[in-house]
């Protein structure tokens, strides 16, 4: 089992960095980002605790997502 970021979760990480770094500071941006990208690490032990992707489910990749604080960022599971 591995997680992938897709490239639309990739921009989102950029676009929550740019907001919060100037809404709040870049050391407040650096600790959420960090925080996004570590929380995925889960499914790896667990890959039942990401919701199942619905529009994607006849895929032969399982695709499952996470709500991360509010935050959806979107990932596949192979």
């Amino acid at each position: 089992m591995k997680v992938i970021w897709s490239e639309f979760a990739e921009t989102q990480l950029d676009e929550i960095y740019e907001y919060y770094k100037k809404k709040a500071s870049p050391k407040v941006a650096k600790k959420l980002v960090r925080e996004i990208i570590n929380e995925p690490k889960k499914l790896i032990k667990a890959p039942q605790i990401g919701q199942e992707e619905e529009l994607l489910k006849q895929r032969e990749i399982e695709y499952r997502y996470l709500v991360f604080k509010k935050l959806q960022t979107d990932l596949f599971c192979g």
